[in-house]
C-alpha cells in the first residue's frame, strides 16, 4: 500500500526538508557543481516516466516533464545542426587558409622574436650580476 505524500503526516520539525537545500560543506558531504545537477534532473526525466507508481502518484508531474523532454530533444537537435554546419563552414575557411596561416615565414619570425627576448633577458641579467659586485 503506497500512500500519496500528501497523505502523509506532516513532519514534526522543517530539520529534514532544511538539511536537504542546505549548501554549507559538512564532513562527508559531496559539492556537485549547478550544471552537473541539471544534467543529472534531465536524465531522471526518462527514468520518472518508466516508473509505473511515479506516473500514479504524479499524472500532472508527467505531462510537464513529458512537455519540456520534447522541447529539449528539439533544442538539442537544433545546436547539433546548428554546430555541424558551423564545422562544415570553418572547416572549408580554415582548408583555404591554411597555407597563409602555417606558412614558412611565420614560423621563423616567431622563433626570431622568442630568439632576441630570451637573448635580451640574458643580457639584462648579466648586466645586473655584473655591475652588483
Amino acid at each position: 500500500l503506497l500512500l500519496h505524500p500528501f497523505l502523509l503526516p506532516p513532519l514534526s520539525s522543517p530539520l529534514p526538508t532544511h538539511t536537504q537545500v542546505e549548501t554549507t560543506v559538512t564532513l562527508g558531504s559531496i559539492e556537485t557543481p549547478v550544471e552537473v545537477k541539471k544534467q543529472l534532473a534531465i536524465a531522471s526525466w526518462s527514468h520518472n516516466l518508466r516508473d509505473r507508481i511515479f506516473t500514479q502518484l504524479f499524472p500532472h508531474l508527467c505531462d510537464e516533464i513529458t512537455q519540456k523532454k520534447e522541447e529539449y530533444e528539439k533544442k538539442m537537435a537544433e545546436r547539433a545542426a546548428r554546430q555541424a554546419s558551423l564545422r562544415s563552414t570553418l572547416a572549408s575557411s580554415h582548408h583555404s587558409n591554411l597555407v597563409v596561416e602555417h606558412g614558412y615565414c611565420n614560423g621563423v619570425f616567431g622563433n626570431a622574436v622568442l630568439f632576441a627576448s630570451l637573448a635580451g633577458f640574458v643580457y639584462i641579467v648579466h648586466y645586473m650580476v655584473t655591475n652588483m659586485v
